[in-house]
């Protein structure tokens, strides 16, 4: 015998409980740390073998500062190449189409099984691009540290963009917006938003 499932908890219920550090200081202070975080992290893995105490000290503080990578058109062409090229097997490849658990809204988020073969004919594109000599097989790890800057920032803007669509635009009804852009940018306003269909 199957339980009654549990009535869904509406974010703005959610929201509406919580105290201000976790609507606000909380959400803020992740989005102030975490982006910087990762070229950071990079540093210490590149240049210390992952060593926090190696790079604790104030010697190596300022050599981490003056080796943040920064990003670069190089990353941004790697990162765009890539994205469109998914894009491009997402849409092209066959697959069948599998529905998302009911969302609080009661909508049903549909999606296409074509991931694993959009795996392996991203590797094997990659491999024969590289064999073939139209790149370095070490495109992604030369330009790694720019690539992950570049993500950070591109990540901020992105999830800018997903909440103003969401608050404007919005894919279907299960759209929260609280009021606070700090927890809304940082939550997002849409579950499962859509682009391109």
């Amino acid at each position: 015998m199957n339980p009654d499932p549990l009535p869904a908890v509406t974010p703005d219920a959610l929201y509406a409980r919580a105290p201000w550090w976790k609507t606000t200081l909380a959400p803020l202070l992740l989005l102030l740390i975490c982006p910087p975080l990762v070229p950071v992290i990079w540093v210490i893995v590149t240049y210390f073998d992952g060593s926090i105490q190696r790079a604790s000290s104030t010697s190596s503080v300022r050599f981490i500062l003056e080796n943040l990578p920064a990003p670069s058109l190089g990353a941004v062409a790697v990162i765009v190449v890539f994205a469109i090229f998914e894009l491009a097997l997402l849409f092209l490849l066959p697959g069948g189409r599998m529905l998302g658990p009911t969302t609080p809204a009661g909508n049903r988020p549909s999606y296409r099984l074509n991931g694993v073969a959009a795996y392996l004919i991203t590797h094997a594109t990659f491999a024969g691009c590289a064999y073939f000599g139209l790149f370095s097989a070490s495109i992604v790890y030369d330009r790694f540290g720019a690539i992950l800057s570049t993500l950070c920032i591109f990540a901020l803007v992105f999830c800018l963009v997903l909440y103003f669509k969401g608050r404007f635009r919005p894919t279907n009804t299960d759209r929260t917006v609280t009021g606070n852009f700090i927890f809304d940018y940082f939550q997002g306003t849409e579950l499962h938003p859509r682009l391109f269909g």
